[in-house]
């Protein structure tokens, strides 16, 4: 078995911080092409076989600082919530009901519960609040009920991708 093209380079700790960064292995190639610059090819073969431990761990730590933070925003929006509502500022408190909710939606969609049906796409949920008793217990059951019926379209999608057939009619829209 040859040696790695990547791990022979003197540039290589670029490469692995590029990569480690997220960049495309054409991107890479492309930024590093020189007179023996590494194909695509090299560049996907060296992030598989010897950068996945650290890539892995990398995300590991990017996904916790980002739950970490998701769950700070979340706390300082209850608490101004609940101030706003304390104080009788009817506005400011679903304006932080409606910031919970964005942030629902992007929590959602970093952990890729929130993608249209068979395509990959994202979806935008978007939420209007009409009545501004609700509480926030009834909004994010609100919020998780729309989230259960996409990932059941998803897997609808996926299993009629998967058999040939159509996807059954959606049930989005639906009043209870």
């Amino acid at each position: 078995m040859r040696a790695c093209l990547i791990c022979t380079r003197p540039d290589k700790s670029d490469i692995d911080q590029a990569l480690i960064q997220g960049e495309s292995n054409r991107s890479v190639s492309n930024r590093f092409q020189g007179p023996h610059g590494p194909s695509p090819s090299a560049v996907d073969r060296h992030r598989r076989f010897h950068l996945g431990p650290r890539l892995a761990a990398v995300q590991a730590r990017r996904e916790k600082k980002f739950a970490d933070l998701v769950i700070d925003i979340e706390e300082d929006l209850i608490r101004l919530g609940a101030k706003a509502e304390a104080a009788g500022d009817v506005r400011a408190a679903l304006l932080a009901r409606r910031e919970r909710i964005r942030l629902l939606e992007l929590s959602a969609r970093q952990s890729g519960e929130l993608r249209s049906p068979g395509s990959g796409h994202p979806v935008t949920v978007n939420v209007l609040q009409t009545h501004p008793a609700r509480s926030d217990a009834e909004i994010e059951r609100d919020c998780r009920l729309v989230l259960q019926v996409l990932a059941e379209e998803r897997a609808d999608a996926e299993l009629a991708r998967q058999t040939g057939q159509a996807p059954r009619a959606s049930s989005a829209g639906v009043q209870p």
